[in-house]
């Protein structure tokens, strides 16, 4: 297992090493250990970044749960429920730009023949 440091300055030097996204025989083991340490980095470095690794183990964008409002509320039930919705615009906001900054970091370590 990879172990990340907080501490180090550049921890992305040393961990990516030996790591990419290739075509060749190599290329479906190397991305599952790739997505592993990826998911790693995420959790580690990203706000929010066990929503990041989920939707990395899970190949595609998971949402959280949207809150639903019952139709007979209270006013205090109805101001819990705003605070909710906005905690979760801001969740999902903070998602899409770490699937965003994770992007980059994939092309990153994408096979250069790939990208030609």
């Amino acid at each position: 297992m990879v172990e990340i440091s907080r501490n180090n300055n550049h921890p992305q030097e040393t961990i990516f090493k030996g790591v990419g996204l290739c075509v060749g025989r190599e290329g479906p083991e190397l991305y599952l250990k790739t997505i592993q340490i990826l998911g790693l980095y995420a959790s580690t470095q990203f706000k929010n970044g066990s929503a990041v690794k989920n939707c990395l183990m899970e190949e595609k964008l998971v949402k959280p749960a949207t809150p639903i409002l019952a139709e007979n509320h209270t006013s205090n039930k109805k101001r819990v429920w705003k605070y909710c919705m906005r905690e979760l615009m801001k969740s999902k906001r903070v998602l899409e730009g770490n699937l965003c900054n994770l992007f980059t970091i994939l092309m990153s370590l994408c096979d250069s023949d790939i990208l030609k």
